[in-house]
């Protein structure tokens, strides 16, 4: 996989640990907003910022993936649990309701990246995409933004 699926992987759980943190700094009763024990919502909060720091760092692919997808996998079972179990929200994103199916599909698809033979195509284009704006990562971030 490539430095800029890692970079989006880790954009994306940055936006839930900052999400979470807010709801758990903010809401007195977030353990009852996310339907989701305080203590739990707090080690994942922890175990996404660990994953980001991973993911954006000079490990080697091969040991990135590997740690995304045993995250990803707990939180794609922990999301299948609240599916089986009929909760409205995964409480993954804290106050912003996500449904537990989307949040599945989600998990399945980061997992799912790297063995889809097109993954190799998405991120050579992303790579040759990013390559024409120049190497200055804010520069990047915004223009993805603005084209995402």
């Amino acid at each position: 996989m490539s430095r800029v699926v890692f970079f989006l992987i880790g954009c994306l759980l940055a936006v839930t640990a900052i999400l979470k943190l807010w709801m758990l700094l903010t809401d007195p009763f977030a353990d009852i907003t996310a339907q989701t024990p305080r203590l739990l919502l707090w080690i994942a909060f922890y175990v996404e910022v660990a994953l980001v720091a991973a993911l954006l760092s000079r490990l080697d692919n091969a040991t990135k993936w590997i740690m995304a997808s045993l995250v990803f996998c707990a939180f794609g079972c922990f999301s299948l649990t609240r599916l089986l179990l009929g909760y409205a929200s995964c409480g993954c994103t804290g106050a912003i309701s996500v449904p537990p199916w989307a949040s599945l599909v989600l998990n399945i698809a980061v997992i799912a990246v790297p063995i889809n033979p097109m993954s190799k195509r998405l991120s050579e284009s992303l790579e040759s995409f990013f390559g024409l704006l120049g190497q200055d990562s804010l520069v990047k971030s915004i223009s993805f933004g603005i084209a995402w």
